[in-house]
């Protein structure tokens, strides 16, 4: 129920307000069984917490979450920490080829989705990243050109 009532909150009273309630949930389950932590991670970019998303990518280290592990990427480029972020991007590579394609696009049509479930490394689920924190990206001047200039090739 508090899962359901901080999407509520977060969809009425703002994302910092639903960030308490977020870490609520993680502190009450942590092994966030909910995948809370995607959300989290989303609002922590969105209200520019940018330090705390380095924290939470701590607390689950080699997450398949993807706006867990590309957020702590978006993060650590927003940081300034590009040789981090340069290394973010060679441990993940693998993982997050998929998502570093759609980032990287100019254009995002949305692919068959099917209702109430997400392929793991499927073009579904890099195409809900990006509508969960490809804003963000945009928003941040170099960034899908860094990501471009480290992933080719």
């Amino acid at each position: 129920l508090l899962g359901e009532y901080v999407t509520l909150v977060e969809a009425i009273d703002g994302t910092q307000k639903a960030i308490p309630l977020y870490e609520e949930l993680i502190a009450l389950n942590p092994n966030d069984n909910q995948g809370i932590r995607a959300f989290l991670a989303t609002a922590y970019i969105a209200t520019n917490r940018l330090e705390e998303v380095l924290t939470l990518d701590k607390k689950y280290p080699g997450d398949a979450m993807v706006e867990l592990s590309a957020g702590t990427l978006l993060a650590l480029y927003k940081l300034g920490r590009r040789d981090a972020a340069r290394a973010r991007i060679k441990a993940t590579k693998k993982h997050l080829a998929h998502v570093f394609r759609e980032i990287i696009k100019t254009e995002h049509p949305q692919p068959k989705l099917i209702p109430g479930r997400i392929r793991v490394g499927g073009d579904d689920e890099a195409w809900l990243y990006w509508q969960n924190q490809g804003t963000f990206w945009m928003a941040t001047p170099g960034a899908r050109e860094f990501l471009k200039e480290h992933t080719s090739g």
